[in-house]
């Protein structure tokens, strides 16, 4: 896959997260994907259980600031922000892995958020 192209999917992939339009952001997964974030104790497999979480997820803002793609796999830098979050709150940096099957669909994603940041400003998982 191309880099522009993989560039392209990833930019729609976080605009449509940011925005929660959730059967926009699907389309872009394959059925079998894998998808990881820091704050998931595993990972979700299959569009079912992406689709599952997604539904929870706070509307945002982020913003790409570089990419490096190698074969089928595009590593994108960006920040965020999410919605309401408190004044004073810093932006969250992280990276993305995304990994691209024959037909141009996400089939795995991982973010990566700066530790600093999830120690200090993330959620924590209620208390169970």
């Amino acid at each position: 896959m191309e880099r522009e192209k993989m560039i392209e999917v990833a930019k729609k992939a976080m605009y449509f997260q940011d925005i929660g339009d959730q059967a926009s952001q699907l389309k872009l997964y394959a059925e079998d994907c894998t998808f990881m974030m820091p704050h998931i104790p595993e990972p979700l497999r299959g569009l079912d259980q992406l689709r599952g979480n997604v539904a929870n997820w706070p509307k945002s803002t982020t913003e790409a600031e570089w990419f490096v793609a190698e074969g089928n796999k595009l590593v994108m830098g960006w920040n965020w922000r999410g919605e309401g979050w408190p004044e004073g709150t810093p932006l969250n940096r992280g990276m993305s892995l995304f990994v691209f099957n024959d037909e141009g669909l996400i089939c795995e994603y991982e973010d990566f958020f700066d530790p600093d940041w999830a120690t200090r400003h993330a959620p924590k998982p209620a208390a169970g």
